[in-house]
């Protein structure tokens, strides 16, 4: 066992330097990023009280008057809204690099953070076990982005949808330590921590909001019942001191829960109540039936979750099985918990992942943009891991509870056999015993094939088109790549520094006083890890408008 733990602390150092080495391209490649779109339109006043004042204090008075404004007008989301006004390119473009450092960091430290409380906290997961499921999944989810300039290089769309998202996974990260933690003054901390987070989660966007909200009324529920069991066990022992029972037992977690979950109902009533809502609605005029967009949310569920789980991404997942095989038979060898209702847990889950859609659904019609997206496939990467631990924990409690009737020889017709439910549970035994087994006598040969087929699986889903164009020269177009590979591509080739050069070019035409209607020419190359989009040849284009009120000019196009 302890040349067991060397080996995993070994293969803890190694992925967290591939980790560190992921990551190195990705922050060299933000400082040729740009601001694009809704960058500029909700950028505007903010950069002009900082142009003007050169305070602080003064851009974020006027950020938070303009969310007051976006409040009655717009939209009820108002913490993103007054987050995409502090855009880091309203004090200088050059300093835009920093929404994929604050995007970016932000992700990962929540991301890893919650894989590890759950599995050390919950589980009792040693360190090294818990810091490698934690680092796999999300640097696995990092560079598997369906569109990873709109969750880490673009800051309008990333913290809208991915920062909130990280405040989510944090929320329940904390909580988790709330739970288990024995001081009283930690404990109350963290409660007030808690709320703060859910009102940040409720008040960001509409999928974040109402999924944290659902979680914690389960949280709410599943607590209360536990509490509920430990009182009549109690009452069954004719204890004499139930208070205090009660008191150094969990009924204060309750309580905590519960103010999270009323913080986070009234943020969302909240946000759900503001005026702008309904002006955007006549807008817009595409909501759906809200029984037909729950209905759509199923259909989508379940499309995502075959679009997300790609075969890199399961063999991501298949590195881990071992561990969770290993952490699993710990916990259900001590006693801990038993796994009950696997397919119920999933049911469950699979609702709560679906219903991530059904505001967009019900608001917007069948409009889901790729921002979403991305959030989406991060929640699909915990809920199939959290999903697959579960039924391994299943399988290994199955075994540990049932382990007699393996042994129990019924009688019939003067013959012995086996129960049908004994047989299966010894197939169960075997199974997760010989996987145990294999992974210590062959630790580094089971990583290193898995390592290998996973490499192949990645070049596989690697696009490449060539093309002629018109002077007879073969061009190139190289897609589908890993979010590192991407940024490492774009650097090497060039295309990252003429972007950038050219947004450059572009924005010292922008900011000429003496012109007022802007012609610029398209862009000539347009790397997709930090390219968005781009404004049009029609001047009423609203893109063309964004620019256009943010530069102070008449008009804004392409160059036909």
């Amino acid at each position: 066992m302890k040349e067991l733990q060397k080996q995993e602390k070994k293969l803890a150092l190694l992925v967290l330097l591939i980790m560190l080495v992921a990551l190195v391209p990705l922050y060299m490649v933000a400082d040729y990023a740009h601001p694009s779109v809704d960058d500029y339109s909700y950028g505007k006043l903010t950069a002009e009280a900082w142009e003007q004042t050169g305070s602080f204090g003064s851009v974020l008075a006027t950020a938070w008057e303009r969310t007051a404004y976006t409040y009655e007008t717009h939209q009820g989301t108002f913490v993103s809204v007054f987050l995409m006004r502090l855009q880091p390119g309203i004090f200088g473009e050059d300093y835009y690099f920093l929404t994929t450092v604050f995007l970016l960091s932000t992700f990962l430290v929540c991301s890893i953070l919650f894989y590890y409380a759950f599995f050390n906290r919950i589980f009792g997961a040693d360190r090294t076990k818990s810091w490698l499921i934690a680092a796999v999944l999300s640097l696995g989810a990092m560079e598997f982005t369906h569109v990873v300039s709109d969750s880490f290089y673009w800051y309008n769309g990333g913290v809208t949808y991915t920062f909130f998202y990280s405040m989510e996974v944090l929320l329940f990260t904390l909580l988790i330590y709330m739970y288990t933690t024995k001081k009283k003054i930690v404990k109350g901390l963290l409660c007030f921590v808690c709320m703060l987070l859910a009102v940040v989660a409720c008040g960001g966007n509409y999928v974040t909001s109402l999924v944290t909200l659902e979680l914690l009324v389960f949280i709410c529920a599943v607590t209360g019942l536990v509490e509920y069991k430990k009182v009549q066990q109690k009452k069954q022992k004719k204890e004499q001191n139930t208070e205090t029972f009660l008191r150094k037992n969990g009924i204060i977690n309750l309580w905590f829960c519960l103010l999270v979950l009323l913080a986070a109902a009234v943020t969302f009533l909240f946000v759900v109540a503001a005026p702008g809502n309904a002006l955007r609605q006549e807008k817009t005029g595409d909501a759906n039936n809200p029984i037909i967009a729950i209905l759509l949310s199923f259909v989508y569920g379940a499309y995502s979750l075959g679009n997300c789980m790609d075969l890199p991404a399961l063999l991501l997942l298949f590195l881990c099985v071992p561990i969770f095989v290993v952490i699993a038979g710990n916990v259900c060898k001590r006693g801990r918990f038993a796994f009950p209702c696997p397919l119920l847990v999933t049911f469950f889950s699979f609702c709560l992942y679906s219903s991530q859609v059904t505001p967009v659904f019900y608001a917007q019609g069948i409009k889901l943009p790729y921002r979403i997206m991305n959030i989406i496939y991060f929640s699909c990467f915990v809920m199939v891991a959290l999903n697959l631990f579960y039924w391994i924990g299943y399988l290994n409690a199955k075994h540990t509870i049932s382990h007699v009737q393996i042994c129990k020889v019924l009688k019939k017709d003067g013959e012995r056999y086996v129960s049908d439910e004994a047989k299966k549970t010894k197939t169960y035994s075997c199974i997760l015993q010989t996987v145990e087994n294999w992974h210590t006598k062959h630790f580094w040969k089971f990583y290193a094939v898995a390592a290998l087929l996973f490499c192949f699986s990645v070049a596989g889903n690697i696009s490449i088109a060539a093309e002629v164009d018109v002077e007879g020269a073969a061009q190139v177009e190289v897609s589908e790549l890993p979010a590192t590979l991407s940024a490492c591509y774009f650097l090497l080739n060039g295309d990252a520094k003429v972007f950038d050069k050219e947004c450059k070019e572009r924005y010292t035409v922008y900011s000429n006083p003496d012109i007022k209607d802007v012609v610029v020419e398209p862009f000539t190359v347009t790397p997709d890890i930090i390219f968005h989009s781009d404004i049009t040849e029609d001047p009423d284009n609203w893109k063309n408008k964004c620019i256009k009120k943010y530069f102070n000019k008449h008009s804004v196009r392409l160059a036909k």
